[in-house]
């Protein structure tokens, strides 16, 4: 409305032909012109601010979004600058010529970036970084400032300035009108619960090229801990580790999930004697550790006020599994000397790691694991439940009232250990829980089968499984730091504030 009502004013002022109204006109006219000269260049101004802050809030978008997906803070901040660097150039029509230095008195490294617009017949140029600041930066260049992600807070907040050319302004003095954008951006999301099952029976002591596999596992599992250190530090990740051999060692649980054993069993055993036409017997002792449970709660997650677990027994009355479960924790140093103290002794019985992995992460353990370590609601969809079933052998030991079968004549009433971890897995996705599998160096077909089927589809492809057949080393070491990364970008999401 202002400019029509100054066009009709002067409209007036020109038809009257008296001499002091002319010179009144002639005496205002130029603070008139200057005024809506100036409102013009505010809003020039306006306009480019504007464009600044969409196009710094697009930038900080991706790199956030970019440090999710690789956990890459260098490839975080080059995607900050190529956005900006972009949007200018499409902007002016042509490229862009930048130059950046690093303020060297910065504790954390803040890289800066002069941007100069240059014409589109010119090639864009770029400059090494360097500590010394570029001199006679004229005020119209775009300077971006704090470009550097903050990988302990996962965030980066970087701003925008320049200056635009004034032209009415610039009679009263003022050539450019400074404006600035800021944004941040930060990784928040979902949390994260994670079971890891990893093997420790004997055949983790054999060799995995310059070290033993149980070397390479311990390697690998502090390598995706060292991938999740910032989401646990924070308290939005947790991670439990069922470790297991001959059986799984419930440790301080053992009361809650068993009930109170007998200190022997005697069975008959496969020893059959042709001259007495009899079987041999023998006697077990109990140990620390549990095996399966019977009943219509086998192949669930029900806690063990609905069924108890049979303990393992065994003709040492030690169990090979020295190492105990750890629940739900975000804390580093526990779980790091929780897989750092793993031994290899024992046979496979890898349905007993599945069922425990789950075990672990169903809210329906909650009051057993105590409130520290209390698994979400599966229908919380603020958190991820994952299962990582980790492997180097076939599934061969399975039990009869918690004595290996293979020993005593009695056969396990709930099938082999390979069909009850293939239906655990099964079970376990049911409720959607998203597993990985590892098998390390194995070659038997049916043992990859198991690992295979039990692994979940990938989210973002849908016709990927995640299973991995590491056979070295670096194999399993990659295998795992696929897996922390995958799970960083999954549980990420990026939240934008001014």
């Amino acid at each position: 409305m202002y400019p029509t009502s100054l066009v009709n004013k002067l409209r007036s002022l020109r038809g009257n032909t008296s001499g002091n109204v002319q010179m009144m006109f002639a005496l205002s006219i130029i603070p008139a012109f200057t005024l809506v000269g100036a409102a013009v260049d505010y809003s020039r101004a306006f306009n480019y601010q504007t464009y600044l802050q969409s196009l710094l809030d697009s930038a900080t978008t991706a790199a956030a979004r970019e440090y999710a997906n690789t956990a890459d803070r260098t490839k975080a901040e080059n995607r900050l600058r190529d956005v900006v660097l972009a949007g200018l150039a499409q902007r002016t029509g042509g490229a862009v010529n930048f130059q950046c230095w690093i303020d060297a008195s910065s504790q954390e490294k803040d890289y800066k970036y002069m941007i100069g617009l240059i014409t589109p017949t010119q090639q864009q140029q770029q400059a090494t970084c360097t500590t010394i600041q570029p001199t006679n930066i004229p005020p119209d260049t775009v300077v971006l400032k704090g470009g550097n992600f903050e990988t302990n807070s996962a965030s980066i907040d970087p701003t925008l300035t320049s200056a635009v050319h004034t032209t009415a302004l610039g009679l009263m003095g003022m050539k450019f009108i400074t404006v600035s954008a800021a944004s941040t951006a930060s990784l928040t999301g979902k949390k994260l619960e994670v079971s890891m099952m990893l093997d420790t029976t004997g055949s983790m002591g054999s060799s995995a090229g310059n070290m033993t596999k149980l070397s390479a596992l311990k390697l690998a599992a502090n390598d995706m801990l060292t991938i999740l250190t910032s989401s646990l530090n924070a308290g939005n990740t947790r991670i439990a580790v069922v470790p297991f051999a001959e059986g799984v060692n419930p440790g301080s649980f053992n009361s809650d999930v068993r009930d109170t054993p007998a200190a022997s069993k005697t069975f008959l055993t496969r020893k059959y004697n042709s001259h007495t036409q009899t079987y041999s017997s023998a006697t077990y002792l109990k140990t620390n550790c549990v095996t399966e449970r019977t009943g219509s709660d086998l192949f669930t997650d029900n806690p063990p006020s609905f069924s108890k677990y049979d303990t393992l027994f065994n003709q040492s009355g030690v169990c090979a599994e020295a190492s105990t479960i750890l629940p739900l924790t975000s804390t580093l140093t526990v779980l790091k000397n929780k897989v750092n103290g793993l031994v290899a002794n024992g046979s496979t019985p890898g349905h007993l790691g599945t069922q425990w992995a789950w075990n672990m992460i169903s809210p329906k353990w909650a009051s057993v694991w105590g409130n520290d370590s209390a698994p979400a609601a599966y229908d919380d969809k603020g958190v991820m439940k994952v299962a990582i079933l980790m492997t180097d052998g076939e599934y061969n030991l399975q039990y009869c009232q918690g004595v290996d079968d293979s020993k005593i004549n009695c056969s396990d009433p709930n099938g082999t250990s390979t069909a009850q971890a293939r239906t655990f897995c099964e079970n376990m996705k049911a409720q959607g829980i998203t597993v990985y599998s590892i098998g390390f160096q194995i070659d038997v077909q049916e043992a990859r089968d198991t690992l295979i089927q039990c692994a979940s589809y990938s989210k973002s492809d849908p016709t990927k499984k995640l299973y991995y057949f590491p056979y070295s080393s670096d194999d399993i070491r990659a295998a795992f730091s696929d897996i922390g990364n995958q799970l960083k970008a999954g549980q990420s999401g990026v939240t934008l504030g001014n």
